[in-house]
């Protein structure tokens, strides 16, 4: 197994293990990114690629603000048996936080990222096969579920299973005089009365998936899904100039594979 070394500014924390990879401190430029969606998005160099002798790992770390997740994406492999579809894949999430066991909160992010992936994904082109998608919690300082969504897209980006569409999300809060802040940090969110995240598909920007706390009124449903719907733009255009970035960088290294 290739093992690579990932890190990003604003994520200070020392050596980890997550399965065969290594997070560490040490600066590995050649493998991070980061989404600022408030202002302009600030673009870094292409996600990671790890391959194994038996199968293919596609890991993708993404940072928004102080927020970090890892994701990995194995697949499509072999199946169990008793979770086998003979008409598509058997698409699997797995959350694991920073610190301790999966609580019922992290089923519920668990739940999301499945069914967002797996109505993304071509999956009846893998009939009979797993695609399992593990997300890693490394620090949340707020737009974690935001963070997670965009981290297994881009981790699914890298892995080249074929999609329908890409999904971006965008998370927002409601203060106590009613303004509505696009990809609030932790702080901020104490002094929230709501909190909404939506996930959009990259095509027409429908609602792929919602998950909202607190109380709220149909007109600030609203403006919130406008301004998240506007700010999942940026998202859609980092991923585009993330996959430009590959693509140049294959050809630099692989001149004569070019046609």
């Amino acid at each position: 197994m290739v093992i690579r070394e990932h890190t990003a500014p604003g994520f200070n924390r020392p050596a980890e293990n997550f399965g065969n990879h290594v997070i560490s401190q040490k600066t590995m430029n050649e493998f991070y990114t980061i989404i600022d969606i408030r202002h302009n998005v600030t673009l870094q160099h292409p996600v990671a690629l790890l391959r194994s002798d038996f199968e293919f790992c596609f890991d993708a770390v993404c940072v928004q603000r102080d927020t970090a997740v890892v994701t990995a994406v194995f697949g499509p492999a072999e199946v169990k048996p008793q979770r086998i579809l003979i008409d598509k894949a058997s698409v699997e999430a797995l959350y694991r936080p920073k610190t301790g066991l999966p609580r019922v909160h992290d089923k519920m992010r668990e739940t999301l990222i499945r069914n967002t992936c797996s109505t993304a994904l071509l999956v009846t082109l893998h009939p009979r096969t797993s695609i399992s998608i593990i997300v890693q919690e490394m620090q949340d300082s707020g737009g974690l579920l935001a963070c997670a969504v965009n981290a297994a897209c881009l981790a699914l980006i890298n892995s080249g299973i074929a999609m329908k569409f890409l999904v971006a999300a965008v998370s927002c809060m409601i203060d106590h005089e009613d303004n509505i802040l696009i990809d609030p940090n932790s702080k901020q969110l104490k002094g929230s009365k709501a909190s909404l995240t939506f996930v959009f598909d990259s095509i027409k920007k429908n609602i792929m998936a919602c998950h909202t706390t607190g109380r709220f009124t149909q007109l600030q449903y609203e403006e919130s899904l406008l301004k998240c719907r506007n700010g999942s733009d940026k998202i859609f255009s980092f991923y585009r100039e993330i996959v430009r970035k590959v693509h140049q960088e294959h050809d630099r290294m692989s001149p004569t594979c070019r046609t």
